[in-house]
């Protein structure tokens, strides 16, 4: 699972109720930009999205993963 989001305190917070109540670990990206760079050394489950975001938004980056990598669950 990776999670997508600028704000560090809705990372842990879902990283910590990932773990706590699905046994999951989970990456985290603080941008759309991280997200690319993370789907190019690893393919993931799921990928929880934030909107807003600095250099790349979640919408942006969307749709380029959705280029790239169709099959990935966002």
């Amino acid at each position: 699972v990776l999670v997508a989001d600028d704000n560090h305190l809705n990372q842990v917070v879902l990283k910590k109720m990932l773990a706590t109540y699905h046994k999951i670990t989970a990456d985290t990206a603080d941008n759309g930009l991280e997200v690319l760079e993370a789907l190019k050394k690893k393919k993931y489950d799921l990928i929880f999205m934030d909107f807003h975001m600095p250099l790349m938004d979640g919408l942006e980056a969307t749709g380029k993963i959705r280029q790239l990598y169709p099959l990935s669950p966002i």
